[in-house]
């Protein structure tokens, strides 16, 4: 096989196997990718400024760095000197693997010029860049120096040396992804075989990690501020949902266009409180009360309900949930302070309790039936998950058949969206009669 044959397998097969790098690997649907960089170029041998001796293939030449830049006599290049690179970013650092092919043609020991011999050469590296270093500076991600290690093993013919590897090079973009690189090494051999050489290089490279675009938005991850959410340009691809000119990730309030000062959440009443936890969105109101005023209210006196079936006491009376429009979530300080006080009672007491649900006549009386049962039934579960048992606690929902306040105005119906306590003092005297007298049955029958 020829060395042409041997080159075009290598550099395929390279390309092969970059086009499985990017995939799925979990059930979670969780991407793994490993960016590659690939460059491809000509080479250069010199044999000569290499202070050299009696134990290398061609002996002793010139001292180090002598006639370095002679190309003319000393650099061995033609149009069969390539190399192809390949390698990937890990952590600080770059690790790689080079192929390269040369002719040998211009080296003379003893001032006799020594016959053509092949030369290829497969080589790992790590190469330290400058750029991974100095993330920030943009300087260094148009010209990005770096300092490449590693070792070898080199075909002179078909005798065969391995070597350690050490250099020196330098990137320079066109854009992003695209740049040339120019480096030289210095290749030291250990056996007779072969012979202590300086390597020079020059190519063309592309970077998949400054193409890469996982969201589709059309800009690369590398400048995509928010890379795992389709965003625009003008925000370095992050989402603006509700278009008030904040992103997404900064907003508080990312699906209510809003204003800047607010963290991008809108404050209808101009109240100081954001309508996304304002329980009074049309009227002012106070932070302590989430959002909505605060109205003097005579004290009531305490007095027995007898109703068909239970008689209840006013004690916890003075407790009132507060939601917000269509709404069953529990919001805000206030409405956690009231639950902490009512848990408390509760426990403390072993009252027996009613969370009596309603609603505003916002929507239709089925949906205000649904939404106060679904009120009565979220403050259940949150006073079980804050501790009282669950046998103390039975809930109702009453639509919007019992409003506390008539006047059709948003203040009136932000008073009227709420839940309520009872407890279960005694039960009717029919009930006590029936018993009274069940028990008199049984002591005569004693």
């Amino acid at each position: 096989m020829s060395i042409y044959r041997i080159f075009f397998v290598a550099f395929f097969t390279g390309l092969f196997l970059l086009q499985g790098q990017d995939k799925t690997e979990t059930k979670e649907k969780k991407e793994f990718y490993l960016p590659f960089e690939l460059t491809i170029g000509a080479n250069a041998l010199d044999f000569f400024p290499v202070a050299g001796n009696e134990n290398d293939r061609y002996g002793a030449q010139g001292d180090l760095f002598q006639d370095f830049t002679n190309f003319e006599n000393n650099w061995n290049v033609g149009f069969s000197s390539v190399f192809l690179s390949l390698s990937t970013k890990i952590n600080f650092f770059d690790v790689g693997y080079r192929s390269s092919y040369n002719n040998i043609t211009k080296v003379n020991v003893n001032n006799v010029l020594q016959p053509s011999i092949l030369y290829w050469s497969n080589d790992l590296f790590f190469k330290f860049r400058t750029s991974y270093i100095f993330k920030k500076q943009k300087f260094f991600k148009r010209v990005d120096p770096f300092i490449e290690l590693g070792g070898g093993y080199t075909l002179y013919d078909i005798a065969g040396a391995s070597s350690a590897n050490g250099g020196v090079g330098l990137n320079i973009a066109i854009i992003s992804y695209l740049g040339f690189t120019i480096q030289s090494n210095y290749k030291y051999n250990f056996e007779t075989s072969g012979s202590k050489h300086f390597q020079h290089l020059a190519g063309i490279y592309v970077n998949t990690e400054n193409l890469r675009d996982k969201d589709k938005d059309g800009v690369p991850d590398n400048k995509d501020a928010c890379p795992n959410v389709p965003g625009l340009k003008k925000f370095n691809g992050c989402p603006d949902t509700d278009k008030d000119g904040i992103i997404d990730k900064s907003d508080l309030c990312p699906n209510l266009p809003g204003l800047a000062e607010n963290n991008g959440c809108p404050d209808t009443d101009n109240d100081g409180v954001f309508d996304n936890v304002d329980l009074c969105i049309d009227i002012p109101g106070l932070v302590e009360n989430n959002g909505c005023p605060i109205e003097e209210e005579e004290p009531k006196e305490e007095e027995v309900v007898v109703e068909a079936v239970q008689v209840y006491d006013s004690s916890l009376d003075q407790y009132t949930v507060l939601f917000a429009p269509a709404n069953y979530k529990i919001l805000g300080q206030r409405n956690l302070d009231i639950l902490e006080q009512v848990k408390n009672r509760i426990v403390t007491n072993s009252l027996n309790v009613i969370v009596e649900g309603h609603a505003s006549d916002d929507g239709s009386r089925q949906t205000n039936q649904r939404i106060s049962e679904a009120r009565a039934e979220a403050v259940k579960v949150k006073l079980i998950a804050m501790g009282v048992p669950e046998n103390l606690i039975t809930t109702k929902g009453f639509g919007e058949d019992y409003p506390i306040d008539k006047a059709n105005n948003p203040l009136s119906r932000a008073k009227n969206r709420r839940v309520t306590f009872k407890v279960i003092v005694m039960e009717s005297e029919e009930t006590m009669d029936a018993e009274n007298k069940e028990e008199s049955e049984n002591s005569t029958k004693n």
